[in-house]
């Protein structure tokens, strides 16, 4: 138990460490912590049943700057007796939040939250993350690794985070990832019946392919359409694959391409990340956070886009990269179980005594 109560706020926009700020207020609550979880967008979504609050009521536009600098403000004016607070990184308010707590109340301890496991995340995210992080007191690593290893805004380009402002958590939802294999033993049959039914197709053995959309620059512009390219060429019989869409929170209105789909039909899902993985054969992917927990759940996972992603998965082949027609063809019709690897939780930078190491951090010791 602390010897005093904190008043923690967890304020988050960005769906990625959503499910990660419901299991810390979740663990802060049982040690006595006060806890308040603030959100919009996609997190709100994902933390409704966590009791999260919209601090966006009035549904303003969190791209323009200026509504950032509102509810930056709003925000940091509401935080009342907060002792602490953290916030994601993958948006450009949380910095414009970081600043107005600053300004408004200099005795909150500000903290920020970077829940990818990778040291580089193509697109914009880096540059936002790098924003965030200079204007909190503290980063909080959900990859323990990251609180000692390089930080790259771009390829050849260190990300400057000294050291001392570095926080290692050690959490990933592996518990999650528990869950997902359990009811895809469970229910995978289920879930892939109401799937055919729901979207009128016979069921003739089909592979389902779950394509988890990105959320960046590189995705629109580079990754996807190279996807539907290789999609486009290789021809699959419909009577073999089924390619289900599963766009990213903040892109769920993007329409795709038609012409560039033609060959494979592309359903477009209407439930969850969560509840997709339950039915998928194998995960198609470019770049997302949620590729460890397929591979822990036994999914079979492949990269594919216009280059190779040295992501944490690509770097202990746990997943084959398509760059071309040939290889895309060939990883789709092997579609192999992941192998267990004990690297990919060192990888992940994984503690099992990341509770202590949060409430330390939140703490101030």
């Amino acid at each position: 138990m602390t010897p005093f109560i904190s008043y923690i706020v967890f304020i988050v926009c960005h769906g990625g460490p959503a499910a990660h700020f419901s299991e810390f207020a979740k663990e802060l609550a049982k040690e006595g912590y006060r806890v308040e979880i603030l959100a919009t967008g996609p997190a709100l979504d994902k933390l409704k049943g966590a009791g999260a609050k919209e601090f966006n009521p009035d549904q303003l536009d969190i791209e323009n700057p200026a509504s950032q600098k509102i509810l930056a403000e709003r925000v940091a004016k509401s935080l009342g007796s907060a002792s602490v607070v953290i916030t994601d990184v993958g948006h450009l308010l949380m910095a414009s939040v970081q600043e107005a707590i600053a300004l408004e109340s200099p005795t909150i301890r500000r903290l920020a939250y970077y829940d990818n496991p990778e040291p580089l995340v193509p697109g914009d995210y880096m540059k936002t993350a790098a924003q965030v992080m200079a204007a909190a007191n503290k980063v909080l690593f959900a990859n323990a690794n990251l609180a000692k290893e390089p930080l790259y805004s771009s390829p050849l380009s260190p990300l400057l985070l000294p050291l001392e402002k570095r926080v290692g958590i050690g959490y990933y939802p592996v518990e999650a990832a528990k869950c997902l294999e359990s009811a895809r033993n469970e229910r995978k049959e289920i879930a892939r019946q109401m799937f055919f039914d729901q979207y009128k197709i016979a069921d003739t053995g089909q592979k389902i392919l779950v394509y988890l959309g990105g959320n960046n620059k590189v995705y629109f512009e580079q990754a996807f359409p190279a996807f539907l390219m290789l999609l486009q060429k290789s021809r699959f019989d419909p009577s073999q694959y089924i390619v289900l869409m599963q766009h990213h929170p903040g892109d769920k209105k993007r329409e795709i391409d038609r012409k560039l789909s033609d060959g494979c039909p592309i359903f477009v899902s209407k439930a969850t990340s969560e509840e997709v993985l339950i039915l998928a054969d194998a995960v198609l992917y470019y770049q997302t956070s949620m590729g460890p927990q397929c591979i822990l759940a036994g999914i079979p996972a492949i990269q594919v886009g216009h280059d190779t992603y040295r992501d944490i998965l690509i770097r202990n082949h746990l997943a084959p990269s398509a760059t071309n027609q040939e290889d895309f063809t060939k990883a789709v019709e092997v579609c192999a179980k992941p192998e267990k690897c004990p690297k990919l939780l060192d990888d992940l930078g994984i503690s099992q005594s990341w509770r202590d190491r949060l409430k330390s951090a939140i703490d101030g010791l």
